[in-house]
C-alpha cells in the first residue's frame, strides 16, 4: 500500500458512500485507476465491507455488558456456535492473560443480561461488567490518525 492506498482507505473510514469520482478527484488520478486500487484492496482482504455505523441507545438497546470470559476448552466448538448465533452479542476477541476472550453484548433490558450471562457460564468462567458511561469510541478521526503515524 503506497500513500494514495492510505488516502483512500481513510477516506472510505469517514464516508463509505463517497464515489469513486470524489475519491479520484482528492489523489489527482484517473476514475478507472481509482477503481482498480479499491478492488485489489477488496481482494487483498483490506477493504472487507462497507458499513453503516449505529447508535446502539437510539435503537433501543440500552444496556451494554462487557464481559472477560475464560473458555473451558472443552466447551470451546459450543461456544463458539453459540457467540455467533447470539443476537445480543456484538463483539467477540481472543485476549492474552487472566481471561481467554473479551465479549461485548448490548440488551433492550436489564432483564435480559442475568439469562445471557448464566448461558455463557456453562462454557467457562464469567465475569461482568456494565456499562455506565462511554468516554471515548471508535471513531474515523482516531483510525485516521492511527493510519497517519
Amino acid at each position: 500500500m503506497d500513500s494514495i492506498d492510505y488516502n483512500f482507505v481513510k477516506r472510505l473510514h469517514e464516508n463509505a458512500r463517497i464515489t469513486v469520482k470524489e475519491l479520484a478527484n482528492d489523489v489527482f488520478i484517473s476514475a478507472p485507476a481509482t477503481s482498480a486500487r479499491i478492488e485489489k484492496m477488496r481482494n487483498d482482504g483490506i477493504i472487507k465491507g462497507y458499513h453503516a455505523h449505529f447508535d446502539m441507545e437510539k435503537l433501543g438497546f440500552n444496556v451494554t455488558a462487557i464481559v472477560l470470559f475464560s473458555l473451558n476448552n472443552a466447551f470451546k466448538e459450543e461456544f463458539l456456535q453459540f457467540s455467533l448465533k447470539h443476537k445480543n452479542i456484538i463483539r467477540v476477541q481472543g485476549v492474552l492473560g487472566e481471561y481467554t476472550h473479551i465479549i461485548e453484548a448490548s440488551f433492550k433490558h436489564s432483564t435480559e443480561v442475568m439469562p445471557f450471562l448464566e448461558r455463557l457460564s456453562a462454557f467457562g468462567k464469567v465475569q461482568p461488567h456494565i456499562v455506565t458511561q462511554e468516554y471515548k469510541s471508535y471513531s474515523q478521526a482516531q483510525f485516521t490518525d492511527l493510519l497517519s503515524e
